[in-house]
This record gives C-alpha cells, structure tokens and sequence, in this order.
C-alpha cells in the first residue's frame, strides 16, 4: 500500500495537487485518483484539423481558367475555394465556396489530389482538398470580398502573380501529375513540399 501512495503523491505534485495521505480510506484515494485523472485530461492538447478546398474552373471553349486575385489571405493570384464545415461533405464544401465566391453554381468535380501540411510541434494539419471541373453555369460576380475574379488561359498560369505555393500545385491540376503533396511546417520553418 505504501508504494502505491507514493506513486499517487508524486503524479498529484506533478499535475499541481498537493494532497499527500497514508493508508487513509478507501472511498477517498478513489476519490483523490479520480481527481488526479481529470486534472491529466485536461493538460492534453488534441491536435487540429483544418479542411479546405479548391476548384479550378475551366471553360472548355476559350481554354481560360478562373482565377481569384486574393487580397485578405494568401495574397495573389489563385483557383477560388475555401473551409469545410462541420458536417459537410467535402464536395459540398467545395460548390458552396464556389458559389460564395465566384456565383457560378458548379458540378461533375474531378478530384485532382491533396496537399497535406503537418506541423511537427503542435500536431496539427492543414488538408487543402484540390479539384477542378468544366461543369458550371451562372452569372459570374466581378468581385467579393476575397479578391477581383479573372478568366486567364492556362498557358499563362506559371508566369503569373500567383499566390505563394500554387504554382508547384499546377502539375497536379492542369494534368495530374501527381495526386498529393506533403510538407511540415512550424512557427520557425516550412519544409519543401514533397510530391507524389
């Protein structure tokens, strides 16, 4: 009993309680263990999940895509998109931002591949589900919030203003050339995105 006691007495010192006891009853080391339980649970820190996406829309009959200059967020040029909600499919997620953002109403999503970003201190990871269709119908806005909208053809992608990383994306967009990229990052460094 006593070893037990001890081992009690140190894991409360550790997690801040500093109730220490021999041999007392029995209802209360259930009681003392039970509060030594929750006080442990509460310093775990589950790691977090950020979901978005990402369309590229293109227009079959001119060979333009569309693209959003972004001016909040991940200033410069990119395909439009946004965050998955809680209780939404992926796909969902992705005609609803569509529409937000664009007011083209979007469908027949071509999923081009993921890119994945894990930060190697806090656990957490950012998942950018990237699509493209040539499915969509609507009047185009001119603007929103995130940015100015603009038809530009493909060719011209790389050399574009775009926005910070997307334009090792485009392989993966304009012919699948690959079906996920991976990288990790931390408040003091980001890793080369590796792609396969």
């Amino acid at each position: 009993m006593r070893g037990n006691n001890f081992t009690v007495a140190r894991v409360q010192a550790r997690s801040g309680l500093f109730f220490f006891w021999e041999n007392g009853p029995k209802d209360m080391r259930a009681s003392i263990i039970m509060v030594i339980h929750i006080q442990k649970l509460e310093l775990i820190r589950l790691s977090k999940v950020e979901m978005t996406n990402m369309c590229m829309i293109h227009d079959r009959s001119t060979g333009k895509v569309l693209m959003q200059d972004r001016i909040k967020s991940w200033k410069g040029l990119s395909f439009p998109g946004g965050h998955v909600e809680d209780g939404e499919s992926i796909i969902d997620s992705t005609i609803r931002e569509i529409k937000e953002e664009t007011g083209l109403t979007i469908a027949d999503l071509e999923l081009c591949g993921i890119v994945n970003w894990y930060n190697d201190v806090t656990g957490d990871k950012y998942l950018v589900f990237s699509y493209r269709t040539e499915t969509f119908s609507g009047q185009l806005l001119e603007q929103t919030e995130e940015g100015r909208l603009l038809w530009v053809d493909k060719s011209e992608l790389p050399s574009l203003p775009l926005a910070e990383g997307l334009k090792g994306r485009l392989p993966m967009f304009l012919d699948k050339a690959y079906s996920e990229g991976f990288g990790v990052w931390n408040e003091h460094r980001k890793s080369e995105m590796k792609w396969q």
